[in-house]
């Protein structure tokens, strides 16, 4: 099969929107509802969390593409690669599917509304 790097470009444009809009909203999330001096605690916690995550997704990805390969060589090895890889992104789509559901259940934090009457001046 020939093709050039440049069938890969669409695909990175999006992936590199799709994750400066996802680590935005993340991050955003992740600190809305707490109290300003613990939002880079939340922050951090959030960070640590997508690199844990992405570490054993991607090893989890790459054992089930793997699976099945062991001994072989030449065409059936193309061939269990290929269905490997295609079962990898089956199962990387139905864990997006499966997170997307998980946050349609929360719900935006809401913060104490203060009135210029009840706050206090801090001197």
């Amino acid at each position: 099969m020939d093709a050039s790097y440049l069938v890969l470009i669409p695909g990175l444009v999006v992936l590199g929107l799709g994750k400066g809009a996802g680590y935005t909203l993340m991050f955003g999330a992740a600190t809305a509802g707490t109290d300003p001096h613990q939002q880079g605690i939340a922050s951090g916690v959030a960070s640590t969390a997508q690199q844990i995550g992405g570490a054993v997704g991607l090893a989890v990805l790459v054992a089930v593409a793997n699976a099945g390969t062991h001994g072989l060589t030449g065409p059936a090895l193309r061939a269990v690669t290929t269905d490997g890889l295609r079962t990898a992104v089956f199962v990387a789509a139905g864990g997006i599917a499966v997170t997307a559901l998980a946050a349609l259940g929360f719900t935006p934090a809401r913060r104490a509304i203060t009135s210029p009457e009840t706050s206090q001046a801090v001197a």
